[in-house]
């Protein structure tokens, strides 16, 4: 494959070695907050999203800052 077929995102950090695969991270601007049976293990207003295309489209992957997780409940 020649590097000027494929269409770079702007922003997105490229795998060098294949770059089809690429993802792009994000702060949230609002209040995200994660669940295990109905209990509330994270919430911020600091949290980032991660999307991935690689071989496949992935599904977002949130990261919470530790400050903001019951660490106790993991």
């Amino acid at each position: 494959m020649i590097e000027s077929e494929i269409t770079m995102v702007q922003g997105a950090i490229h795998n060098t070695s294949d770059l089809r695969h690429y993802m792009t991270l994000k702060k949230i601007t609002a209040a995200v907050s994660a669940k295990a049976n109905d209990i509330q293990i994270a919430w911020s207003k600091n949290a980032l999203k991660l999307k991935e295309v690689g071989h496949d489209i992935y599904d977002p992957t949130y990261y919470f800052p530790s400050q903001d997780v019951r660490m106790d409940l993991l």
